[in-house]
């Protein structure tokens, strides 16, 4: 008998320590505090083909970044020199960009894909300005540079900047 009503007051005992447990708060509900503002950029991380690359032959080039990216404006910021008729098509793969060429290239000449500020992080949305993707479908990369200077034919003479 006693032994009976000692099972029963533990019972009891646990019952009313679960019901407890379950009704009772230990900590405040609120939303995270987070930490300080992403102000940074993604980075590159990868490209294939490699930029600068010569000889280019294929039609697909990916770019890997260090965080999830979002094209924004590409209509607007993208562009390519020379101009192809055919834009390429920019898509997200993964943590980076795949960009399909659909123009044909002419032989020995070297392309350049700006991006401009379309590339940015997908949480803050912050821009990777100035992007650049070069390469050559011959066996050397143009530096796109033009030197010499400028002369005035009627003074032959050269004229200052």
């Amino acid at each position: 008998m006693l032994k009976n009503r000692y099972i029963t007051v533990v019972r009891t005992a646990i019952a009313l320590i679960l019901i407890g447990s379950i009704f009772s708060r230990c900590a405040n509900t609120m939303t995270p505090q987070g930490g300080p503002k992403d102000t940074i950029p993604p980075v590159i991380v990868k490209m294939n083909p490699d930029n600068f690359t010569t000889n280019f032959k294929g039609n697909k080039i990916y770019i890997e970044f260090n965080e999830f990216v979002q094209l924004k404006d590409q209509n607007k910021e993208f562009f390519t020199s020379p101009a192809m008729k055919k834009k390429p098509v920019l898509t997200i793969r993964g943590r980076g960009i795949a960009i399909q060429i659909r123009d044909t290239l002419l032989e020995n000449t070297t392309y350049a894909l700006n991006f401009g500020g379309t590339v940015r992080d997908n949480n803050e949305g912050n821009p990777l300005n100035a992007m650049r993707y070069v390469f050559s479908t011959g066996d050397k990369v143009d530096s796109m540079m033009c030197s010499g200077y400028t002369a005035d034919s009627y003074k032959a003479d050269s004229v200052s900047r």
